[in-house]
Order: C-alpha cells, then sequence, then structure tokens
C-alpha cells in the first residue's frame, strides 16, 4: 500500500459531498481527482466509508472535473463513452452507464479509475501507483499503419515506462471491438522500456 501512494500526487482531491450530511457522526468520504499527462487524462474516483454498513454511491458524470483552461468549458462526457476500472479489486467493470453504482464495504474503501473511451486500443492504467499511470508510464502513442484490406485496420500501440523496477510492473490496456492483439513485443535489452503491441481489427 504505502509503496503504490508514493510519490504523493499534487494538491488535495476534491470532496464531492463536504456537505451532504450533518451531525458528529457524519463525515465526508465521497472524492474525485483529475490525473493529467502528456499522453492523456483521467479521473480517479474514491469512497472511504467508516460506518457499520455498506455505503452505496452513484458516481455520475457531472462529478467529474473538467479542464476549462483553454476557455468555455466543456459539456460534461457522456456516460457511455466512460470506462470504470475497479482499483483495488482490479477488475475492468465496463461502462459508467451500466456500471455507476460505487458499493464501499463498512470500514473500507473503494476506488475507481475512469477515463474515456477510445475508438483504438489504449492504456486503462497500470499498478505501480495509485494514480493508474501518472508516474509510471512516461509515454504512449498510437501508430497506425497500412492494410492489405480495406475493411481491416492495423496499428502498433507503444507505451514507455519511467524506469524499471525490481518489481512486476502490470499496465492495463483496453481494445474495443473488433480490435486483436496479435503481438506484444518485448524489449531485448534490460535497460529499455518500450514496449510495443501490435494490433489489427
Amino acid at each position: 500500500m504505502m509503496k503504490r501512494t508514493l510519490p504523493p500526487m499534487d494538491g488535495p482531491p476534491t470532496v464531492l459531498d463536504l456537505f451532504d450530511g450533518v451531525g458528529n457522526s457524519w463525515a465526508p468520504g465521497l472524492f474525485v481527482r483529475t490525473v493529467t499527462t502528456t499522453w492523456d487524462s483521467w479521473w480517479i474516483v474514491g469512497q472511504c466509508n467508516g460506518t457499520s454498513a455498506a455505503k452505496t454511491v452513484k458516481v455520475e458524470p457531472s462529478m467529474l472535473p473538467i479542464d476549462i483552461s483553454a476557455g468555455a468549458p466543456p459539456p460534461p462526457p457522456e456516460a457511455s463513452s466512460l470506462c470504470v476500472l475497479d482499483i483495488w479489486g482490479e477488475r475492468y467493470l465496463g461502462g459508467l452507464n451500466d456500471h455507476n453504482e460505487m458499493v464501499t464495504a463498512p470500514v473500507d474503501a473503494t476506488l475507481w479509475r475512469v477515463w474515456r473511451m477510445r475508438p483504438t486500443p489504449w492504456v486503462a492504467g497500470c499498478d505501480r501507483h495509485l494514480s493508474e499511470g501518472s508516474f509510471a508510464i512516461k509515454r504512449v502513442a498510437w501508430a497506425a499503419s497500412t492494410s492489405a484490406s480495406a475493411a481491416q485496420q492495423r496499428g502498433t500501440l507503444a507505451v514507455t515506462l519511467r524506469g524499471l523496477t525490481a518489481e512486476a510492473t502490470h499496465v492495463r490496456f483496453t481494445l474495443p471491438t473488433p480490435w486483436k492483439v496479435h503481438i506484444i513485443r518485448i524489449p531485448a535489452v534490460i535497460s529499455s522500456s518500450t514496449y510495443n503491441m501490435c494490433c489489427s481489427s
């Protein structure tokens, strides 16, 4: 647990239920953090439950902060365009439109990675850090390639890690239908940290 929280992410997360309850026994527990890198951006949504009963909250696209640095804020993303990963359970839950209820057991916590779906294969996270990719992954690039068949698409997804560690690092991928993985190229030398995944539709 400690290894996955270091180094700490910049700034505090946004608390979503700060004013939703009253009384000495109530405490806010729902938060979201926007993670932005040079290759993508996504959200980490979490819930802490300190009570003796299970707690369920509905995660809506309107809860997710959006970037307004470019001027007028864009509309919130549609739930059908968002994917959900259960970080603790290491399970892909599917689209937010089908899996938007976050259930947290008594005296426990739940953590989700929520990201925008892409039409091509892409990275869905990395288990080296709780940010699910911002510290461990340096670069992700998709390069389309020509195919002998006009109906078939091909391409290579290149993922560069930020240095090697003595522990295993698992990078997660999404493969939208009808994409398939044909080969994953592992570097021939230990000093290399770029991995190529060849795909076709």
